[in-house]
């Protein structure tokens, strides 16, 4: 699927291509719906009929042969005026109230699809698979009302008791307009339908995951799941002797119990009893996140997250958000300064630092209450340095809240997931934030099509090979069950997990 960009936004082509033919099918179906031309007299027939619409006849000295009073009609008339009275029970017989209700059903249809379609185009609601789908079921409808109309119309059009001289009339143009409105509303229904499928393979294949994560057997004997089949995680013999007959869930994310290899604040019993299971992950948006920051005091790495922290209600609950970013020009923001204020909807919130994430210099010891991240930790070359930095500022007690890409719907959908002994290998052989070590892989497995910043490959190759001063290569790859153990080898207290839309969230206290 490609990418279709328009001024600064960016729109999917199957949903603007459909979009498109949806609002060509509204504009038919309002003419279509409005005008008096379903059915015309041939111009060298007689004059009395004149032609008629879903709501309006237009006659000419017509005289109707069941009126006593023979009262000739010359004009436009709607039915429901007092001058129709006398004939409207022939005017509209049971079926053309049919055809007249399907009508009306999808000009309604038609007009909510377009109304909610409009919304989207600035939104990134057009990005979900499920609101795909509803316009993608909401144009089906649309051509199912439009046919049912047109089916009964063309074939009771011709009924003599109806329109007596069916042979000097034909169907005209509104008819066939909203014909027109019936194909656009089919491919609309179509393309919104391919980008469900589009859109919605990635989490089938996590879904399916899930399922066979939850279904494998637990040995008690060992404290493990029994995740060596069907060929998943082959390792070295370096790396089974590391094991030490000791397998933890799915990908196997190994904490070797060495100091040399491991955090010194790992606790390898408390891991090792602890098995992740994807039912644990809330697969829906969050509703009540703000509960975890009210009248507190946080910190935020990378600022501002508009579309997360902003719009589940974490900087108005808080009473204090301070921000940090690693520069004061970024690729997401431009114009900060170190000491400035961190504004939310015309309201101070904190002070804006200047700070590298791995490096919160000049910012006291167990200050706040709670730290969040929104799609950081994955730039982050030696992730566990940053983590432990965070940690550092962060009262007893208080909450770390990271949220990181879901990776089946970006485009590092290719990319394996980290092992958690390699983040552990990158801080105790302190990787620095200029590292490329992982650039080969990231060029070789980065699915272009997903990355909506980039037009030519070789200006995103350029940009990654300087990425110390820009950060924006994804250094790591995660997903639910890797940010659960960083958590417990932090000795962090697992509060919740939560998957939707591009994001991963997870919210741990420290003890």
């Amino acid at each position: 699927m490609g990418v279709f960009r328009f001024g600064n936004a960016e729109y999917s082509t199957h949903f603007f291509v459909g979009t498109i033919f949806m609002f060509l099918s509204t504009l038919c179906c309002i003419s279509a719906f409005a005008s008096p031309y379903w059915t015309k007299r041939y111009l060298d027939t007689p004059k009395d009929f004149q032609n008629i619409g879903l709501w309006e006849l237009c006659l000419y000295k017509y005289r109707h042969y069941k009126d006593d009073l023979q009262i000739p009609y010359t004009g436009c008339f709607w039915f429901w005026t007092n001058e129709m009275y006398r004939f409207r029970d022939w005017i509209i017989p049971p079926w053309f109230k049919w055809v007249q209700a399907f009508a009306t059903l999808g000009f309604i249809f038609t007009i909510a699809t377009i109304s909610s379609l409009a919304v989207a185009v600035f939104s990134a609601f057009r990005w979900q698979w499920r609101y795909q789908l509803i316009w993608s079921i909401l144009s089906f409808v649309i051509f199912a009302c439009e046919l049912i109309s047109l089916c009964i119309y063309g074939v009771y059009s011709q009924d003599r008791l109806w329109m007596p001289r069916p042979e000097f009339n034909y169907l005209s143009y509104s008819y066939w307009i909203e014909a027109a409105a019936l194909i656009f509303a089919l491919g609309a229904c179509t393309l919104f339908a391919a980008d469900v499928q589009f859109l919605r393979e990635p989490y089938d294949d996590y879904i399916d995951e899930k399922h066979y994560h939850d279904a494998l057997p637990y040995s008690p004997s060992n404290g493990s799941h029994l995740q060596l089949t069907q060929g998943r995680n082959r390792f070295s013999q370096y790396e089974y002797r590391t094991l030490k007959n000791t397998i933890l869930p799915s990908r196997i994310h190994i904490l070797p119990s060495s100091p040399s290899t491991c955090l010194e604040s790992y606790d390898s019993h408390k891991l090792h009893k602890s098995i992740f299971y994807m039912s644990m992950v809330h697969f829906r948006i969050p509703v009540k996140l703000s509960q975890f920051v009210e009248n507190k005091t946080g910190f935020e790495i990378g600022a501002p997250s508009v579309t997360t922290w902003g719009n589940l209600g974490v900087y108005a609950a808080a009473r204090v958000v301070d921000t940090t970013n690693f520069a004061s020009q970024t690729f997401w923001e431009s114009g900060l300064k170190d000491g400035g204020s961190f504004i939310w909807k015309n309201q101070t919130k904190g002070k804006q630092y200047i700070r590298d994430a791995v490096d919160l210099q000049g910012i006291p010891n167990e200050y706040y209450d709670s730290v969040c991240a929104t799609d950081v930790l994955e730039h982050i070359a030696n992730p566990f340095k940053a983590l432990l930095e965070w940690l550092r500022i962060m009262k007893s007690g208080g909450l770390l809240l990271i949220i990181v890409p879901f990776k089946n719907v970006t485009f590092d959908r290719k990319r394996d997931v980290v092992r958690l002994e390699h983040l552990i290998n990158d801080y105790h052989n302190k990787t620095s934030e200029a590292d490329l070590s992982h650039l080969n892989e990231i060029l070789l497995l980065h699915d272009v099509k997903r990355d909506l910043g980039i037009e030519k490959f070789e200006d995103f190759k350029t940009r990654s090979e300087n990425n110390y001063k820009n950060r924006g290569l994804h250094q790591h790859v995660y997903d639910q069950e890797l940010l659960y153990y960083i958590y417990l080898c932090l000795n962090l207290n697992i509060k919740i997990q939560y998957t939707w839309d591009y994001h991963n969230l997870i919210i741990g206290q420290k003890q």
